[in-house]
């Protein structure tokens, strides 16, 4: 049974077990409120809940959850802070909500947290986990990446209503809208917008939009219509239509929640009457078709009862007689317990579909999935500018031609209307970079050039032709450094991120000085995690470990020393810290230097946990003994220099035995060994208070074993080093 259907039979139960004690204006509006809200006419609801004086915890969700239908997005999220504190029978769907809801508000952080408190009482609840990851800063740094280059627009035609769901048709662009183009409009109360219609533009020859009219005047204009889809292997339109039920409410609204598709054939510039899709059925709803080119296979959403969630999305394929066979569900890499819809086959092999719950920047996303041989292999989100916070749906491409463009809609902030279409297309080289002489303008062939994003990572190279220009394409506004490299040149670095970067993209030029200029830089990064570590102290020494120079790392983690034309010793040192991380020594071979002067050297630090073992080698002793080992001093020499680096390190040294001998001997080995450490360590001048040594015996063995050999006996006697404070 359906999350929807659930919750409301769930909701009724529960409004029918509180007493009331209201006015009789109160139980009035109270009535109304909730006939409306479970005939999902929410903006009736929301105008009669409002006029409740004091609303019961139950009437409070279910305002919230109105306001959530209608995209009231910050009305939601007050409503719903009043209830994410309560312990009751919905305080899952409060949290789920709330984050839904402070996403699409690019309330990243709040509603991450929404999540996470969700997950403590669903930890196996893989798609919330998906949300809670999406509100990651480093997902989100993926998410807003535009990886296919595009540049997107808007459109003349949108209007104050609603404007979705394009389709290229008969060379204009068909597409839903809720604009009132008819005599008489009737009102949908579940979003307070007139009923939808099919519209249609076309292009002028100067390539402006000609006015807004209807479709067809009389086919599509009584009913409310949806996402459709042309086909143009058999010239045979599917509609999507909300089938009227005849349930009067007030006496002139139509209560309206089912899905059907009706096929009408376009012949000599006109569509004959519609007819009935033989997929179609009383129990369920289908709706948005769309077709491969050959007509043989549609993709639509459902509600039926075998389905992952909401809205789920189906597949049928033709037979031999010309019929559909049944359906089945494209499957749970694409349907999720959430809602999948707005399917868009193209050229056979690429689905894009909607989907409220996969990972995603809020509300509905655009994703990607490739199908081979009717079965989806990969699913990947579309990412910005095709994806915002709010709800973007509806891809719309022309199979007939190579170039990546086409439409979407989406009710992104900055739009004209509710929802508006969009155009993309992609944008081959839209950076074009021109090295020159910085005294004779000439421009300098064969010049390396270098792209940098705004954590100046690279993320597009190349080398100057013989006009001494290098073009490639990049997302511009992640688009911050560009640097040129020459033999004979000094190489120059120009920051390009306040540059104006119009819709054509960005012309830069490098003018490069004769001369030659030395330099060290690269990243300090997390030894596990791999991300970059802002703010590391960075001294650099010679090879005598003399101080030479002092830099800290960027907010990306980048360093940097520049020494002319020369570097100061063939053999230098780093001295590396950052806060929460073990401190390190990193030495620099000169003589590893790049055409353009460049020595670069990163360096991984070891966050610090308390508890875990520092990562050097234990020491080992021989048998029955307790004095260390030249080997063992090495390593005790590689402990002084971490608690050097490290001042305030705390180290515990756990001296432990093989199985041999009584208990309470092992226990005085270990004591012994333990001491003939810490003395060491002392006579270097490491203060004993920082020492604090454990000895165990033989209780906590390297390796279990009852007749050890004596390569295992070695491995059990042994000194450990563990992380106290730091």
């Amino acid at each position: 049974m359906k999350l929807t259907i659930v919750l409301t039979i769930l909701l009724q139960l529960l409004t029918q077990t509180i007493v009331f004690a209201q006015s009789s204006h109160d139980s009035k509006y109270m009535k109304k409120a909730n006939e409306y809200f479970e005939r999902s006419d929410y903006v009736l609801a929301i105008d009669y809940f409002e006029k409740v004086n004091k609303l019961d915890i139950i009437s409070e969700y279910k305002l919230a959850y109105a306001y959530q239908h209608t995209l009231q997005y910050h009305e939601a999220v007050r409503v719903y802070e009043k209830l994410v504190n309560f312990n009751w029978e919905l305080s899952d769907e409060v949290l789920l909500n709330y984050g839904l809801m402070l996403k699409s508000l690019e309330q990243y952080s709040k509603a991450g947290k929404a999540f996470q408190k969700y997950l403590y009482k669903n930890p196996r609840d893989h798609e919330v986990r998906d949300l809670y990851l999406s509100c990651q800063a480093s997902q989100l740094k993926k998410l807003k990446k535009n990886k296919f280059n595009v540049i997107i627009e808007g459109l003349s035609f949108n209007a104050k209503e609603k404007d979705f769901s394009p389709l290229i048709f008969d060379g204009g662009i068909a597409f839903c809208s809720s604009r009132p183009l008819k005599k008489r409009q009737n009102i949908h109360n579940r979003d307070g917008y007139s009923f939808i219609n099919l519209v249609k533009v076309s292009k002028t020859n100067l390539g402006a939009y000609t006015d807004v009219e209807l479709l067809d005047k009389d086919i599509f204009s009584n009913h409310h219509v949806g996402p459709s889809y042309f086909d143009k292997s058999s010239n045979m339109m599917y509609v999507t239509i909300n089938v009227d039920k005849n349930e009067v409410i007030d006496g002139e609204n139509f209560d309206i929640h089912h899905l059907e598709i009706r096929t009408t054939k376009y012949k000599d510039g006109e569509f004959q009457r519609m007819a009935d899709f033989e997929l179609n059925n009383k129990d369920f709803s289908v709706g948005h078709p769309t077709l491969t080119k050959d007509g043989n296979t549609i993709y639509f959403i459902s509600d039926m009862a075998d389905g992952k969630g909401g809205t789920d999305i189906y597949v049928s394929h033709r037979n031999i007689s010309g019929g559909w066979d049944s359906p089945y569900n494209i499957g749970e890499m694409i349907n999720t317990s959430g809602n999948e819809v707005f399917p868009f086959i193209y050229n056979d092999s690429t689905l894009f579909f909607s989907s409220d719950r996969h990972i995603g920047l809020g509300g509905l996303d655009i994703y990607k999935a490739n199908i081979r041989n009717n079965r989806v292999v990969s699913v990947e989100n579309m990412g910005y500018p095709f994806n915002s916070s709010k709800d973007d749906f509806g891809m719309a491409i022309d199979h007939d031609i190579e170039e990546f463009k086409g439409y979407f809609s989406s009710n992104r902030d900055g739009g004209t209307g509710a929802d508006d279409v969009y155009h993309f297309r992609e944008v081959p080289d839209n950076v074009t970079v021109l090295v020159v002489d910085s005294l004779t303008k000439e421009p300098l062939a064969n010049s390396s050039v270098i792209l940098f994003d705004c954590e100046e990572e690279p993320i597009s190279e190349g080398t100057t032709d013989d006009k001494g220009t290098f073009s490639t394409s990049v997302d511009l506004h992640n688009f911050c450094k560009v640097e040129a490299i020459q033999m004979g040149y000094i190489p120059k670095i120009v920051n390009t991120k306040y540059l104006q970067k119009e819709f054509g993209g960005v012309f830069v030029i490098v003018d490069l000085v004769k001369g030659q200029q030395i330099r060290m830089e690269g990243f300090i990064i997390d030894e596990d995690t791999k991300e970059k570590i802002p703010q590391a102290s960075i001294a650099l020494e010679d090879s005598k470990y003399v101080h030479l120079d002092q830099t800290s790392s960027s907010q990306y983690g980048h360093y940097q020393f520049i020494f002319g034309e020369k570097a100061p010793d063939q053999k230098m040192n780093l001295k590396v810290s950052a806060q929460g991380y073990l401190a390190k020594d990193a030495n620099v071979d000169a003589a590893n230097i790049s055409m353009d002067g460049v020595i670069r050297r990163d360096v991984y630090l070891k966050r610090m946990i308390k508890n875990d073992l520092l990562e050097i080698e234990n020491i080992y002793y021989p048998f029955d003994k307790a004095y260390l080992t030249p080997e063992a001093k090495v390593i005790l020499n590689d402990l002084y220099r971490i608690m050097v680096n490290n001042p305030s390190l705390i180290v515990e040294m756990g001296s432990h035995c093989d199985i041999r001998g009584s208990d309470d001997y092992n226990i005085d080995l270990s004591r012994r060994r333990a001491e003939s450490v810490i003395s060491y360590m002392s006579a270097r001048g490491i203060n004993t208070r920082r020492l604090i040594y454990q000895f165990y015996g033989e209780k906590v063995n390297a390796v279990d074993c009852i007749s050890c050999t004596e390569t295992q006996h070695q491995l059990n006697r042994r000194t450990e080093f563990k992380i106290l404070d730091y």
